[in-house]
This record gives structure tokens, sequence and C-alpha cells, in this order.
């Protein structure tokens, strides 16, 4: 089967199955490369983070459950949680 092929539903469908469920497709291999791969997708934003964290506004940063508008003269860092903290330059 190629990387273009396609499959239809009831090919994918346990033989005999009354309800049409789908048959297992994946292994130990490919979740445990799924896994890494969610660990390196998430490194790629905790270091682009770890880049805004450093340089002042202004800024956006887009994350998956909020967006953080930073004005000028503002900085923005994160915690060990990774809780924004925005302080106003020259501000303790």
């Amino acid at each position: 089967m190629g990387i273009w092929s396609k499959k239809t539903i009831v090919s994918e469908a346990e033989p005999g199955s009354e309800h049409g469920e789908f048959k297992r497709a994946l292994g130990p291999w490919n979740l445990t490369f799924l896994g890494i791969g969610a660990i390196i997708g998430a490194g790629i934003f905790v270091i682009t983070g770890t880049a805004a964290a450093q340089h002042a506004g202004p800024a956006i940063v887009l994350q998956t459950d909020s967006t953080t508008v930073v004005p000028p003269g503002w900085t923005i860092a994160a915690d060990g949680s990774g809780n924004l903290i925005m302080k106003a330059r020259g501000a303790a």
C-alpha cells in the first residue's frame, strides 16, 4: 500500500463485527514514537517561550489555551510552573 492509498471504512472493520468496530492499528513501536514526537513537539514551544521571555514587548504570546499581549516597555517571563509573569521595565 502506497502513501497516497485510501481505504474504505468497510475494509477497516473487523470481519464478523456487527457494530463496525475498527481493528487495532497502532503497535508498541507506533505508540512509543508517537509519545516521543509529543515530547519533542512540546519542547519546541518551551524554547519559543524562553526566547520570548528574554525580550521586551510589544509582543503577542500564543498558547493553546490563551493569548497574551505584551505592551511596549513590559517584559514577560515564565516561572517554574509555566505561569507568565509580566513586569514593567524598570520595576522590581
